[in-house]
């Protein structure tokens, strides 16, 4: 869609890729497996990222806080850093030939 209005797409960032039950470490994919690689690979992008269902995400935008705000120790928080780093690195290495 956004190639289609002359949209730059920097990468794909898969949303609700997996849940994390507060009684277990094991990643539920409710969703299946696997469809940010693939659509990364069809659209020839890279894959940014995977980001779970988060309650804790959930209740901040219901409070209208970020999760960086108010949880930025979390595992969520430290998925959507590493997704904006990867998304800001080529920029600043190119600023500073």
């Amino acid at each position: 869609m956004f190639r289609k209005i002359g949209k730059t797409v920097l990468g794909v960032v898969e949303n609700m890729s997996y849940f994390c039950c507060e009684h277990s470490d094991d990643k539920i994919e409710i969703f299946g497996k696997g469809g940010g690689e693939t659509l990364s690979r069809e659209l020839s992008l890279p894959l940014l990222g995977s980001l779970p269902i988060d309650i804790e995400l959930r209740k901040c935008g219901d409070k209208g806080i970020p999760l960086m705000i108010d949880s930025p120790d979390s595992d969520t928080a430290r998925l959507f850093a590493d997704i904006a780093h990867k998304l800001v690195t080529p920029f600043v290495v190119s600023e500073g030939k």
